[in-house]
């Protein structure tokens, strides 16, 4: 298996799909592939920071949210409060060779929502099976708050 450089930090990681029908597994938080060459780990960490770079970076997208208790704990301590952590506002599942990504966003307003929520879910899953190539199967987007600019 060959890395090559990609355009953005993540190398690409080519043949994965027939790698993880072929000896992969889940061990629940992160995906590991087995090559003739070794194995491959994909964590969590890794899928929430492109992910949220690529979210971030859409237009009409001010901020990602707290998505489940976890992340609202963490958020009222005092060392993590003001700081962005990594996986804010994203849940990534996988079963088999797909994934199922949940996001929570805060938009601008004056926006079209429905066109950002469309735009977000499709730079998420070409940016996440580009990068990858797996199969995203499903990126669901909650918007949990307008805010004015």
């Amino acid at each position: 298996m060959k890395f090559e450089k990609s355009k953005g930090f993540y190398p690409q990681l080519k043949a994965l799909p027939s790698a993880l029908r072929h000896g992969g597994y889940n061990t629940g938080d992160i995906v590991t592939i087995e090559t003739h060459l070794g194995s491959i780990r994909l964590t969590k960490k890794f899928f929430s920071k492109l992910i949220g770079d690529t979210v971030t970076g859409c237009f009409g997208v001010a901020d990602m949210n707290d998505s489940g208790v976890k992340q609202t704990f963490i958020e009222t301590l005092p060392f993590f409060g003001h700081k962005r952590y990594v996986d804010k506002g994203i849940s990534v599942r996988v079963q088999g060779a797909s994934l199922y990504i949940d996001l929570h966003v805060t938009v601008v307003y004056g926006v079209n929502v429905a066109t950002v929520v469309e735009s977000v879910r499709e730079k998420v899953r070409y940016i996440v099976e580009e990068e990858t190539d797996l199969t995203v199967e499903q990126v669901n987007v909650y918007v949990d708050k307008i805010i004015s600019d």
